[in-house]
């Protein structure tokens, strides 16, 4: 039987993936990004030797929170060969071994749904096989993003497309939404992540985006300034699992950084790696353009985290 430690109530949000993609350029202006909540081991929960807590005891919608777990050898607790698994909006996840003296450190990143309705939320730890060991609840409370709106003007195929054009797009996002679904038991990355190009923001994530006058979609990444042909480089090491043309967001790479880590890089004028293809921070994956819809030249970074789409930013001040 389980054992639970606290409770909390969760709901759930899907989002379009085709939307989530999606990425224009604005005007050459820097925007600021979103706030973003302070780190310190806040939510944390001990018994019995066992401490678990999590980066912020709050999160925006869109953010990202780093799930700890430190276990002491001499406990009982953890399940003998038997990785913690982490639970959230009915989906799981393992955390991976930090290693540790006379303790068992363990680690993982947790997304947090864009537009996920502000309120308390809670994620599980379970210490062995899930619904079957003990588990400990981190309570943590989401706030509001306070994102903007922008108004944009692409081509108007890319608006309202076509029948096969349509058919195109479901095919893209059924491929991208499987690669999502991996779950790569490979760390590849190590601390913080680095921006693929050194330039300013010019559209943050999370504004609503609408396009010749209609209101279609939410920008789940950054829009970095980049004439066409700017170097785009890994912002951490990573296995290329994706390096084609789609219809939304052009000239796109895809890279798993492992864990349900992965990081988009879009619009780009040409590909210089391949899927399957091992990269190492800063490797060059491609130049940037404004190919798929785009209102100009410029580079669409994005992140997923455990299929959630979140600001990349976060990446670079909270991994390790």
């Amino acid at each position: 039987m389980a054992r639970s430690r606290f409770g909390w109530q969760k709901q759930s949000l899907q989002f379009s993936l085709s939307a989530a993609l999606a990425a224009a350029a604005l005007s050459s202006a820097c925007v600021a990004p979103a706030p973003i909540p302070g780190r310190g081991p806040d939510a944390v929960v001990s018994q019995d030797g066992i401490k678990a807590y999590l980066s912020s005891a709050e999160s925006v919608d869109g953010g990202l929170l780093l799930i700890s777990l430190k276990v002491p050898r001499s406990s009982r607790g953890l399940a003998s060969n038997q990785a913690p698994v982490a639970e959230y909006e009915g989906r799981q996840f393992p955390l991976y071994s930090l290693g540790g003296e006379g303790e068992g450190l363990w680690e993982a990143p947790l997304g947090v749904p864009f537009n996920k309705d502000p309120g308390q939320d809670r994620v599980i730890l379970w210490l062995g096989k899930p619904g079957a060991s003990e588990k400990i609840e981190l309570p943590f409370r989401i706030v509001p993003g306070s994102y903007r709106s922008e108004v944009l003007s692409v081509n108007g195929k890319h608006i309202n497309p076509s029948p096969a054009e349509v058919a195109r797009i479901k095919r893209e996002g059924a491929e991208i939404k499987k690669l999502y679904e991996r779950q790569t038991l490979t760390k590849h990355w190590a601390g913080q992540f680095l921006f693929p190009i050194q330039s300013p923001v010019t559209s943050p994530f999370g504004t609503k985006r609408v396009y010749n006058g209609e209101m279609k979609s939410f920008h789940t990444g950054l829009d970095l300034k980049a004439p066409i042909g700017t170097p785009v480089r890994s912002a951490a090491s990573g296995e290329v699992v994706l390096a084609k043309d789609l219809f939304m967001t052009g000239k796109t790479v895809i890279l798993d950084h492992g864990y349900g880590v992965f990081t988009v890089y879009a619009h780009l004028s040409r590909l210089k790696v391949k899927p399957g293809q091992v990269v190492t921070p800063q490797q060059l994956l491609g130049l940037s353009g404004m190919t798929g819809r785009s209102s100009g030249p410029h580079l669409h970074w994005g992140a997923v985290v455990q299929k959630s789409k979140i600001d990349p930013i976060f990446l670079t001040r909270l991994m390790r």
